[in-house]
C-alpha cells in the first residue's frame, strides 16, 4: 500500500495540475478588498475594462433591444413605466417660442411653426406631439432612435427610423472605421449612418443629415442600449413564477374538502350525504330539515375538514415586489409609477421632485437632441427658400414644457408666487414653468382688458362687476393702492389724520413709453448654425399625405408685405 501510495505521477496527472493551478484564481493581497477572490462568492464573468463600444456590440444589443420590446408586449410594470414617462415628460407637447428679430416676426414664425407642427413627419401621418410621443416611448423601450433631415417637394420634413434599421452593411463588417452602422473619421466624429432598406438594400446618411436621439452614458459608446435591460431577467422571472404559482393556486382551489380516515378497508372513498354510512339512530333528513344544507353523516374514526387554500403566501407577495421594485430602480421611482400607497407626507413630496428630475432630463434630451436640430434646419430651409424672411439670432428658440407633476399645488404656488414677488424668478420663467409663453399670454391679457373696458362702456357696467383683476384673490392689487410717501429723514410721512400717506397710483396715461425690441437689439448676433441640406426621404412615394396642398396657402406662399395676425 504505501509503495502504491508512493507512486509517481504520470504525465497526463501532472498537465492536470499544472493546469489547475494556472486556472486557480491568485490571491490578491492588496487593500482593495472588492478586488480580493473569495470561494464564498460567484464568480463575475466580465471582460476586462475596455472601449464600451466593444463591450456593447451589435449582437449584443440587437438581442437587448429584442427582449425589451417583448417585455413591453406582455409585461404591465414595463409598459406601464414606458406610458408614464412619455406621458409626464410630453403632456400636451413641447410649444416653441421665436427669441429672435422683434415681435412681429417673432409672431409669423410661431404661426408657421404651429401649422408645420400638423404634419412634419414626411409620410404624414404623424403630428409633432405624436412624433414626441414615439420618440420618448423609443428612447425607454430600444435606448435610441433616429430621425433623418428629410425633404418632400422642396419642404423640410424628417423620417424617423427606428434602431433595428441603422446597422453595418454586410459587405463593410471588415472596415475598422465602421461601428454598428456608423462610419468615423479618424477623430472619432461621425460622418455617414448605414440604414437598411426593405428590399435589404443600405442607404448611406450624412452625418449632418441625420438626428440621432439617445441619452448619452459613455464617452466611448457608439449606440445605446435600452435603459431597462438590467430589469428584463427579474422581468421575466417573476412572469415565470406568476405563472407557476397562478397554476398552483387554481390546482389548490380545486380542492374544497379533505376527507380523512383511520380505516385502511374504506378504499372506496364514498362519503354519505343525508343518509347514515352504517348504523345509526340519528334522522339525518330531520336535521337537514331543522339546520338546513346537507349534513354528512361519517364514521368515528373518519373526518371531513375544510380545505382552506393558503396560495399565494405573503412571503412570496413580498418576494414578487422585491423584484418589481429592483425592476424599476434607475428609472421612476416605484411609488410613482405601481404602488403609492406606502408612500406618505414627506415621502410622496420627495417621490414626486425625482420623478419631476427625471421627466426633465427627458425633456432636455428630446430638445437638445432632435427639437432644436429639426427647428433650426426647418427654419434656415424656409429662409432660404424665400418662405419667410430673415431676422437677427433667427435660430435662437425656447421650448415651453408641459407642467411639473405636484402633489401640492397650492404650496407650491404659494411659494412660486413669493419668489417672483422676492425677484429670485424672473416673468418668463414663470410663465414657462406653467407652459405659458410669457409675452404672448400678457398680450392676450391686454386684449381682455381692453374688451371688459369696451364692454364696460357699451353697457353701463363698472369693470369691476364684470371680472375683479386682483393678484390678492380680493382687495384692490398694490397699482391701485399706491405706496407709502417717504420722506428726506427715510420716513414715511404722517398726514393729518395720523395715517401714513400714500403715492398716486400711475395712471394709463402716465406709464412709461415701450420700445420695440428694447431687450433683444442689444444681444450681440453670434454664428449662424450649421442646418445641413437634408436629403431625400428613404423609400420615397409618389403619392403621401404631405403632397396635399395645405389649407392655408397664405401661410406658405412669400410675403412682400407684413404679416397681419
Amino acid at each position: 500500500m504505501n509503495q502504491e501510495r508512493q507512486k509517481p505521477l504520470g504525465f497526463i496527472d501532472r498537465a492536470r495540475l499544472a493546469i489547475a493551478n494556472v486556472l486557480k484564481p491568485k490571491a490578491y493581497t492588496g487593500t482593495w478588498d472588492s478586488a480580493r477572490y473569495s470561494p464564498h462568492r460567484s464568480r463575475i464573468d466580465a471582460p476586462m475594462p475596455t472601449d464600451f463600444r466593444q463591450e456593447m456590440t451589435a449582437t449584443v444589443r440587437r438581442e437587448m433591444v429584442r427582449l425589451s420590446r417583448w417585455l413591453e408586449k406582455n409585461n404591465g410594470l414595463f409598459r406601464q413605466t414606458i406610458k408614464d414617462t412619455a406621458l409626464y415628460s410630453i403632456g400636451e407637447g413641447i410649444h416653441m417660442q421665436a427669441n429672435g428679430g422683434d415681435f412681429e416676426w417673432q409672431t409669423l414664425v410661431e404661426a408657421e411653426w404651429e401649422q408645420e407642427c400638423e404634419s412634419p413627419e414626411v409620410t404624414g401621418r404623424f403630428s409633432l406631439l405624436e412624433s414626441l410621443y414615439i420618440i420618448c416611448e423609443a428612447l425607454d423601450r430600444d435606448g435610441e432612435i433616429f430621425a433623418i433631415k428629410a425633404k418632400r417637394s422642396g419642404i423640410p420634413k424628417y423620417q424617423m427610423i427606428e434602431c433595428h434599421r441603422v446597422e453595418t452593411p454586410p459587405n463593410l463588417l471588415s472596415d475598422q472605421n465602421i461601428c454598428d452602422g456608423i462610419r468615423y473619421n479618424k477623430f472619432g466624429v461621425p460622418t455617414q449612418y448605414y440604414v437598411k432598406q426593405s428590399d435589404g438594400s443600405y442607404t448611406a446618411i450624412p452625418a449632418s443629415s441625420m438626428m440621432h436621439i439617445y441619452e448619452p452614458t459613455h464617452a466611448s459608446a457608439s449606440r445605446a442600449y435600452p435603459p431597462h435591460q438590467h430589469a428584463i431577467n427579474n422581468m421575466r422571472d417573476e412572469m415565470d413564477l406568476l405563472s407557476m404559482e397562478k397554476v398552483a393556486a387554481k390546482d389548490n382551489a380545486r380542492v374544497s374538502r379533505i376527507f380523512k380516515t383511520h380505516d385502511t378497508s374504506a378504499d372506496n372513498g364514498d362519503i354519505g350525504l343525508g343518509q347514515a354510512l352504517g348504523t345509526s339512530t340519528t334522522d339525518t333528513n330531520a336535521l337537514d330539515r331543522v339546520l338546513g344544507g346537507v349534513t354528512a353523516v361519517i364514521q368515528p374514526n373518519e373526518e371531513l375538514v375544510a380545505h382552506q387554500p393558503a396560495r399565494p403566501t405573503t412571503a412570496f407577495t413580498g418576494f414578487i415586489e422585491h423584484l418589481r421594485r429592483d425592476s424599476v430602480m434607475g428609472s421612476l421611482p416605484y411609488e410613482f409609477v405601481a404602488d403609492p400607497t406606502k408612500a406618505g407626507g414627506a415621502s410622496v413630496r420627495l417621490v414626486v421632485a425625482k420623478a419631476s428630475r427625471y421627466f426633465s432630463k427627458r425633456q432636455n434630451i428630446i430638445i437638445k437632441r432632435f427639437l432644436n436640430p429639426y427647428f433650426q434646419y426647418w427654419l434656415g430651409t424656409k429662409i432660404m427658400r424665400g418662405d419667410l424672411p430673415a431676422a437677427r439670432n433667427w435660430w435662437k428658440v425656447d421650448w415651453m414644457t408641459t407642467r411639473n407633476v405636484t402633489v401640492d399645488a397650492r404650496r407650491d404656488a404659494q411659494n412660486e408666487r413669493a419668489d417672483l414677488e422676492m425677484g429670485r424668478n424672473t416673468l418668463e420663467d414663470d410663465f414657462a414653468a406653467r407652459g405659458l409663453q410669457f409675452e404672448k399670454t400678457m398680450r392676450k391679457r391686454a386684449k381682455n382688458f381692453l374688451f371688459l373696458k369696451k364692454l364696460a362702456e357699451d353697457t353701463g357696467l363698472d369693470r369691476e362687476d364684470l371680472f375683479r383683476f386682483s393678484p390678492q384673490g380680493g382687495g384692490p392689487s398694490p397699482s391701485e393702492m399706491g405706496k407709502p410717501m417717504i420722506g428726506p429723514d427715510g420716513q414715511p410721512v404722517i398726514g393729518p389724520d395720523g395715517k401714513p400717506m400714500m403715492e398716486q397710483p400711475m395712471t394709463a396715461d402716465e406709464g412709461i413709453e415701450m420700445q420695440d425690441d428694447l431687450v433683444g437689439a442689444n444681444q450681440p448676433e453670434t454664428a449662424e448654425p450649421n442646418i445641413g441640406s437634408g436629403v431625400g426621404a428613404i423609400n420615397e412615394t409618389s403619392i403621401s399625405v404631405d403632397s396635399i396642398p395645405k389649407q392655408n396657402q397664405g401661410l406658405s406662399a412669400p410675403r412682400d408685405q407684413s404679416y397681419i395676425r
